[in-house]
C-alpha cells in the first residue's frame, strides 16, 4: 500500500527550524512529507485555541521568506518533500449562527463579538466556504501559478483550508486542474449532480453502511479526483489511528495522514502519538512512502 504524510499550513510565517524539529528523524526513515502551502497567508494568532484565535489582515507571500523557500526546495530536490496548494490566504470568518453575519476574527472583532459568551458557541468558516466563486477562481489561479513559479514544480493537489469546501469552492479547484485531498460528508451533497458524483456518493454510502468507514480509494469525478485523509487531532488515540491504517492496509488502499506541524509542537503528547504511529507504520514491509501528488493516478 501507499502511505503519505500531509502537513497543512506552511506559509510565510513558518520557521524552517520548526519543520526540522518535527521531521528530521522521520525523513531519515524514508517518509515523504507533502506540505500544504498557503501562498499569501495572513498571520494567525493562538491557532488551535478557538476562544483566543484571531488573524491579522495583511497578506504575506511565502516567497518573501527566502530561508523557508530554500529549505523546502532543498527537501523537494532530496525527494523528501512535495508541495500542494492550501487555499490562498487561509482567512477565516466566524458567525454566531445562520441568522448572524459573518465577521473576520481580527483582534478587534474578537473583543467586539465575544460579549462574554465565549468563541466556542460560534461557527468557523474556511475561506473556500465563504468566498464567492469569482474571487476563488481568481485567487486559486493566482496561488497555483505563484507556487509553481516559486518552487519550479507543477501543483496538482488542493487541500481546503479548515478541510472545508463548498460547491462554489470546488468549481475553481477543478477548473484549475487540481485534485482534492479530503472528501465531502455523506449527509452534505455539494457536488454537481452527474454520473460521477452519484456513483461516488453511492460508493461512500455503501462503505459507511458496510464497514462504518470512509471510502478509502481515489474517486474519479471526471474533471478532478478526490482522496480522503485521516486527521491526527488531539482527541484521536493511537489505537484509533492504527485501526484506520490496518483497515486500509488490508484493503490495499492508500493512507494519507494529515497533521499540522505547529499543533504537534504545541502539544507534546500529540507529537509522541505521531511518532509512535509512524514507528508502527515503519514495521510494515509492504508499505511504500509516497508524496501526496503521486497517489491520484492518471
Amino acid at each position: 500500500m501507499n502511505f503519505a504524510i500531509r502537513d497543512d499550513d506552511v506559509s510565510y510565517w513558518t520557521n524552517p527550524s520548526d519543520l526540522e524539529s518535527v521531521y528530521s528523524g522521520i525523513w531519515e526513515k524514508g517518509f515523504v512529507v507533502s506540505f500544504s502551502v498557503i501562498p499569501f497567508a495572513v498571520k494567525a494568532v493562538f491557532s488551535g485555541e478557538k476562544d483566543k484565535f484571531y488573524q491579522e489582515e495583511n497578506e504575506k507571500p511565502i516567497g518573501e521568506n527566502k530561508e523557508l523557500v530554500k529549505y523546502l526546495k532543498d527537501k523537494i530536490s532530496e525527494g523528501a518533500a512535495s508541495i500542494t496548494l492550501h487555499g490562498y490566504s487561509h482567512q477565516y470568518k466566524f458567525s454566531a449562527g445562520r441568522r448572524y453575519p459573518l465577521f473576520y476574527p481580527t483582534l478587534e472583532n474578537l473583543k467586539k463579538h465575544l460579549n462574554g459568551t465565549g468563541r466556542g458557541k460560534m461557527t468557523c468558516y474556511g475561506e473556500y466556504k465563504w468566498k464567492p466563486y469569482e474571487q476563488l477562481r481568481s485567487e486559486t489561479m493566482k496561488g497555483e501559478k505563484y507556487l509553481e513559479d516559486i518552487f519550479g514544480k507543477k501543483i496538482s493537489v488542493f487541500v481546503p483550508p479548515g478541510n472545508a469546501i463548498s460547491g462554489d469552492g470546488l468549481r475553481p479547484v477543478s477548473e484549475c486542474g487540481l485534485n482534492l485531498s479530503g472528501t465531502m460528508r455523506i449527509i452534505k451533497f455539494n457536488r454537481e449532480i452527474d454520473f460521477y458524483s452519484l456513483k461516488n456518493w453511492t460508493l461512500k454510502l455503501f462503505w459507511r453502511l458496510l464497514y462504518h468507514r470512509v471510502y478509502p480509494y481515489v474517486m474519479n469525478y471526471g474533471d478532478h479526483r478526490e482522496l480522503c485523509a485521516y486527521d491526527l487531532i488531539n482527541r484521536k488515540t493511537i489505537d484509533e489511528l492504527k485501526s484506520e491504517f490496518l483497515f486500509c492496509f488490508k484493503k490495499n488502499a492508500p493512507f494519507v495522514l494529515a497533521v499540522h506541524h505547529w499543533e504537534l509542537l504545541k502539544n507534546p503528547p500529540l507529537l509522541e502519538t505521531f511518532k509512535e504511529f509512524l514507528e508502527f507504520v515503519f514495521t510494515f514491509k509492504d508499505v511504500s512512502f509516497k508524496d501526496l501528488n503521486s497517489l491520484y493516478g492518471g
